[in-house]
């Protein structure tokens, strides 16, 4: 069996959606099973992450074509789209139009990041069959320290690779402000931040990946999350991996389906801190309420594989 990925390969700081095609691409292989982004005629599935050419190859017209090249040779290779995205953050109708025109024209089967993403996509007229499969992560990587309790001050991370301000960068900002007249708290932002606000009492870090991002997330207390209509997301997955409780936004879209059991819900940036504050008392206890199962790649990359097969 040989499998076709219409997305590249990356191994460093970079978006979910590349980081699971990676995983999934090296998990296949793991287990015996071919794997190409190229264009090649012994592929027996193909694996749709985006019907756009944001990488310069592979996009739907070009799938349509090689699809159509295979058939006409004999072979029919099936054809899956993981949906992982919508235009919300964006105010337009562009994408989610085309991954459902895509998706008629192309798919055999559909797989949905979230029952949010799926929900919505439902709302906007999609309406075939499909399944849905959280994210996961690499638990070798992202895995809880020895400390049970909170330190003092707590210690509160984030991380995004996107600097797009939908991020949660309105409340990132405030908090900035917030905690420039408290001692109690200290937070920390890993990644890209936003260019149009200095801030002075939050710690910047660049991007991080693999080992070294799962051990500075897991020498915090707590994990928030600002992030507005997130498809599933990976930050926060790869968060509590680490044991951290989560406060996240009440719009967070798919990141509300996992961080339910495991954390808060908050709207403006002082339920934020008040979030973060119980949070951190009670962090022994909500850890326990983390499923490390539900939240490893393997997970996911299986379900993905026997979803395929079967």
């Amino acid at each position: 069996m040989k499998f076709f990925f219409n997305r590249k390969i990356r191994r460093s700081p970079w978006g979910g959606g590349s980081h699971f095609a990676t995983g999934f691409f090296d998990f296949l292989e793991s287990k015996n099973i071919r794997c190409t982004n190229h264009y090649e005629e012994d592929v027996d599935v193909i694996l749709m992450f985006d019907p756009r050419d944001d990488e310069g190859f592979a996009d739907a017209n070009s799938l349509f074509q090689y699809k159509k090249l295979l058939k006409e040779k004999g072979r029919n290779p099936i054809l899956v789209h993981r949906i992982n995205d919508s235009d919300i953050p964006r105010g337009t109708n562009f994408l989610v139009g085309l991954n459902i025109q895509a998706n008629k024209v192309l798919a055999d089967k559909t797989i949905f990041i979230s029952r949010w993403i799926r929900d919505h996509y439902i709302e906007k007229g999609f309406n075939r069959d499909s399944c849905v499969i959280t994210n996961g992560c690499n638990l070798k990587w992202f895995h809880p320290d020895s400390r049970e309790d909170s330190s003092f001050p707590i210690r509160v991370v984030t991380h995004h690779w996107s600097d797009n301000y939908n991020k949660g960068f309105d409340t990132y900002i405030e908090i900035d402000k917030i905690l420039q007249d408290r001692k109690d708290i200290e937070f920390t932002y890993v990644g890209r931040y936003y260019k149009g606000y200095s801030p002075k009492k939050t710690k910047i870090i660049q991007p991080l990946y693999g080992k070294e991002l799962g051990k500075e997330l897991a020498s915090h207390d707590v994990y928030l999350t600002a992030a507005r209509w997130e498809a599933c997301g990976m930050h926060h997955i790869e968060a509590a991996a680490c044991g951290l409780p989560v406060a996240y936004h009440k719009d967070g879209g798919g990141v509300n389906e996992i961080c339910s059991n495991h954390g808060i819900e908050f709207l403006s940036p002082e339920d934020a801190v008040e979030a973060i504050i119980n949070l951190s008392k009670n962090r022994k206890q909500i850890r326990k309420n983390i499923n490390i199962t539900d939240l490893s790649d393997e997970t996911a990359y299986q379900r993905y594989l026997d979803f395929i097969l079967e």
